[in-house]
Order: structure tokens, then sequence, then C-alpha cells
């Protein structure tokens, strides 16, 4: 494999030249200013579906979509947890949103 410049890398793949971009900083961005244990963030790869969210603590996340907020996704969080992710998903809904714009738009 070749590295480019600015961030490409160059595979020669059955006799053709293949380009990947990677940009690492940006593949899953992370809401800033949200306090708590939790981290609110999205996957590049996500802008061509509805506004949604993606939290993680430790080894559990979820998804929840934006409008209407509404859980989409659990992996391992229990019922009481889930329900106050839902209220700072909702108090944080602007800040998420203008995040999600940012990026995708």
């Amino acid at each position: 494999m070749n590295k480019g410049k600015g961030g490409f890398n160059w595979v020669n793949w059955a006799g053709r030249a293949v380009c990947s971009v990677v940009v690492w900083g940006n593949l899953m961005p992370t809401i800033k200013n949200i306090s708590g244990a939790y981290r609110f963030f999205f996957y590049s790869f996500d802008c061509n579906e509805p506004k949604h969210v993606h939290v993680q603590r430790e080894k559990f996340t979820c998804k929840f979509w934006l409008k209407p907020v509404a859980l989409s996704k659990n992996y391992g969080f229990p019922p009481k947890e889930l329900r106050d992710i839902f209220k700072m998903v909702r108090s944080n809904l602007d800040r998420i949103e203008e995040a999600w714009n940012e990026h995708c738009s």
C-alpha cells in the first residue's frame, strides 16, 4: 500500500489503482458539551439515514432517532438508563441536530 498526500491510500487491486480516503477524525464525530458518562456521536456513513444519534458508555451502545426522539436500537443498556439517555437526547436535541447538520450537509 502506498500512502499518498492528503490522507489517501492507494492500493493496486487486480492491476487497477484504487483510492480510499481516510479521514480519521471525522469517521465518528463526537458531539461536544453534553455532560455525563456518555459519548454522543454519529457515523459519517450514516448521513443518508434520517437524523439520529448513537450513544455509548463502556461496552453499551444505543441509537435514537431525532424526529421524533425514539429508541431505534439498544445493545446492553438497562431500561432505566435508556430512559435517562432519552431525556438527555431530548434536552440536547438542538445541539445534536446542529452537529448533524454541520457534518452531513
